[in-house]
């Protein structure tokens, strides 16, 4: 299953433009940078960038607070699933998908607006990514 998935990811972020493993940087897409924080314990898991974090709660909700254009965002999965968190277009430039306690990091659109996205796998989780 997972191999599928990462497979499904990687297809998916071609068509999209961008990539949800590893990095890279393209003309209509920011770089993207995975990390892994490794599994959740009972301490909270800490950032590795000083930009906003998007929070995949345990009730599977997704919490996040505006971010400045460019910005590196932290998702950090603090529930025991995986989840993506996929831009619902194009211009928003985002997909990502992460294992259960883990944690990665994505660069926020260039262009100040609100992006809304959505998990690919727990379809009634959606959120909005607010870019100032």
């Amino acid at each position: 299953m997972e191999s599928f998935l990462k497979s499904f990811c990687l297809v998916a972020a071609c068509v999209a433009g961008v990539t949800a493993c590893g990095s890279s940087s393209t003309a209509s897409g920011p770089a993207k940078t995975a990390t892994s924080a490794g599994p959740t314990t009972s301490a909270p898991l800490t950032s590795t960038s000083a930009g906003p974090t998007i929070t995949i709660s345990k009730d599977l909700k997704f919490s996040s607070v505006p971010v400045k254009a460019g910005a590196t965002v932290t998702v950090r999965n603090d529930s025991a699933v995986e989840h993506t968190v996929s831009a619902d277009t194009v211009a928003g430039g985002f997909d990502i998908t992460m294992e259960a306690g883990k944690k990665m990091t994505f660069t926020a659109p260039s262009k100040p607006g609100a992006y809304g996205f959505h998990c690919n796998i727990h379809t009634f989780m959606k959120g909005t990514l607010e870019v100032t």
